[in-house]
């Protein structure tokens, strides 16, 4: 049988050599109070967790919409752009109109026109210079896209007019060929899709 008594002159003299000390409250309560600690370590863990995850998931649905609507934002910008060359009527223009149009675009992107097209042959229709660069300008209206031949034309010619640089402007595009052999030889291409964007900034500031 036990006996607990917290006064150990009540045990017999007999008995005392087997009495065995019980813990105090305060060490009880410590000894709780350590458990309750590592209970809500525990919960914090578990709460940290819960966030990081649905941090991860708005994460990942932020990443899907933006792939989604980027497109879609793209496609409406480049529509804007191709609706501002479609009223610019540059499709319609004869080669004076289109000359003089495209001048007023190069000035406005920071261009300066050294020479005009009248006082120029062997197929440079302008000479432009920006940054320290001077360029040979082939200014092109076609319904088809134009090759690398037309490439390695200006950039022949371009040296005739002390030029280092060579710019080709077009209403069309290029074939792949000729956007390669213009990246080897430093040829800037202007295509139609460039020129939109050109013809929207200009219209926008001017208007």
């Amino acid at each position: 049988m036990v006996h607990v008594t917290d006064d150990p002159e009540t045990v017999p003299k007999e008995h005392r050599s087997s009495v065995k000390e019980a813990l105090h409250e305060n060490k009880l309560d410590k000894s709780v109070a350590k458990v309750k600690e590592t209970w809500k370590q525990t919960d914090s863990k578990k709460n940290l967790i819960g966030i990081g995850f649905a941090v991860l998931v708005i994460a990942l649905l932020a990443y899907k919409l933006a792939l989604y609507t980027k497109p879609k934002l793209q496609e409406r910008r480049r529509a804007k752009q191709l609706r501002a060359l479609e009223l610019s009527g540059i499709d319609n223009m004869n080669a004076i109109e289109y000359t003089n149009y495209i001048g007023k675009l190069l000035a406005h992107r920071g261009f300066k026109v050294v020479s005009p097209e009248g006082d120029l042959n062997l197929g440079i229709d302008l000479i432009i210079e920006k940054d320290k660069n001077k360029y040979a300008v082939q200014l092109k209206q076609q319904s088809s896209q134009f090759s690398k031949p037309v490439v390695n034309d200006i950039d022949r010619e371009k040296h005739r007019y002390g030029c280092n640089r060579a710019m080709i402007i077009t209403n069309n595009h290029f074939t792949e060929d000729a956007t390669e052999l213009a990246k080897a030889k430093g040829c800037v291409l202007v295509d139609r899709d460039t020129l939109a964007v050109w013809i929207r900034n200009f219209e926008r500031k001017r208007g």
